[in-house]
């Protein structure tokens, strides 16, 4: 079964991701967001276990996101990623390509 990973757990409901698979927080609460290093280190800990399969939840903050996602993209040629529409009130998925 996928996973869906959440790149930082900010005590929202998630629930409405579990239709893609079981929720894996990769973060949680404030992160030092200043520090990279120590971020990505988090970043890469937290994704170790990651594959193809999986879906990468974008919440908290957009640095942190970005340094997710680069991660995944250098390890993979496609990554998916589950993005709250507010409208919809659900989430959508998009898949960034190489």
């Amino acid at each position: 079964m996928a996973k869906v990973y959440i790149v930082n757990n900010t005590n929202h409901d998630y629930s409405k991701a579990e239709q893609y698979g079981v929720l894996v927080d990769v973060t949680r609460g404030r992160l030092p967001i200043f520090k990279t290093s120590t971020v990505r280190a988090m970043l890469e800990e937290g994704l170790v276990d990651f594959t193809k399969d999986d879906y990468l939840l974008l919440s908290g903050p957009a640095i942190v996101n970005v340094m997710a996602a680069t991660i995944l993209y250098n390890k993979f040629d496609t990554v998916k990623f589950l993005v709250f529409d507010a409208k919809q009130q659900d989430y959508v998925v998009r898949h960034l390509n190489k």
